[in-house]
């Protein structure tokens, strides 16, 4: 189960995100994209208890990941268009905020230690 909970990568992108969004030029200030951040993993996290018993925990461990490598992908074209000067500041501004929310719900629903350890049969 501690490998499953590391190797979402959650933990970089919690503790970087007020530097991912600062080198990102979000519109808003790096702070506040934090907040609305840690918004949204609270909503995931509620929205995953009433899943998980519902939809099923293989299902919701697939779409996780996928969405979870979906919003990586997003992030990682918005640096490479930054880094290579296709950045466009109309278009992609919202880019990562969105593909970190994404992240972060996906993360939530599917590959949390909440949901990992429902899975693996330790229910309270």
């Amino acid at each position: 189960m501690l490998i499953c909970f590391f190797s979402g990568g959650i933990n970089y992108v919690i503790f970087f995100s007020k530097s991912i969004f600062g080198v990102a030029g979000a519109p808003e200030s790096s702070a506040s994209s934090v907040i609305i951040v840690g918004f949204v993993q609270f909503a995931g996290t509620l929205v995953s208890g009433a899943l998980v018993d519902r939809v099923g925990r293989r299902i919701l461990l697939i779409i996780s990941s996928s969405f979870m490598g979906v919003s990586l992908s997003g992030i990682g074209v918005f640096f490479y268009l930054k880094d290579t000067d296709k950045y466009i500041s109309g278009m992609t501004s919202w880019l990562p905020l969105v593909s970190l929310m994404v992240y972060i719900v996906a993360y939530s629903i599917g590959k949390s230690p909440y949901n990992l350890y429902n899975f693996f049969g330790f229910n309270t």
